[in-house]
């Protein structure tokens, strides 16, 4: 977990990295938002007992990759930006399941995230 997480606790779901089962592309770590990133989901309750999580998408040269700032260590990949989209639904649910398991506090959604327009 990044910086400014939960008191030291483990992660709800181990990395790759962590369990010496990965493919040893590139280790695990939390990245800056690139300046031109997109807000998928709008943060906080809807009123319908659910809880939306920003959601950072990147554009990479052969697929797309998205992760969650509220949920350090929760990412997904996709060959598609459509398919990366499912994958970090699967993901957060996942993860949120894995906390509640462990008894572990569900994090609020603090993030926002927004597209700035600057000179190029």
């Amino acid at each position: 977990m990044g910086p400014g997480s939960n008191s030291g606790q483990p992660p709800a779901v181990r990395s790759r990295d962590e369990g010496g089962h990965g493919d040893g592309q590139r280790q695990s770590q939390r990245r800056r938002a690139p300046e031109n990133f997109e807000k998928h989901l709008e943060t906080g309750r809807t009123g319908t007992g659910m809880t939306q999580y920003a959601v950072v998408f990147e554009k990479g040269k052969r697929n797309w990759s998205a992760y969650v700032p509220d949920l350090p260590g929760c990412v997904a990949t996709g060959k598609t930006r459509k398919e990366t989209e499912t994958m970090i639904r699967e993901a957060i649910e996942f993860h949120l399941e894995g906390m509640r398991l462990r008894k572990m506090p569900i994090p609020p959604s603090v993030s926002t995230a927004a597209n700035v327009r600057v000179s190029a």
